[in-house]
């Protein structure tokens, strides 16, 4: 599964990709982000929850399995 989701995060659009990165491997906040980046925070925040919908959708099969395998 942590190989579909990094397949997942490179396969995100340069942008997008950058700001989940940015929030999740390095620890910044929206707002730093959106500081850092020269954008607002709710483009942040809209990008975020894009790179977190593709994730989980990508990873549904995963846990399809996982709970079928556990039963």
């Amino acid at each position: 599964m942590a190989h579909a989701v990094e397949q997942t995060v490179a396969a995100l659009p340069e942008r997008r990709r950058e700001i989940f990165r940015m929030q999740r491997e390095q620890g910044l906040t929206y707002a730093q982000i959106a500081s850092l980046l020269g954008i607002s925070i709710k483009t942040v925040e809209v990008q975020m929850g894009r790179a977190l919908k593709a994730i989980r959708l990508r990873a549904a099969p995963f846990l399809v399995l996982t709970i079928a395998l556990l039963r």
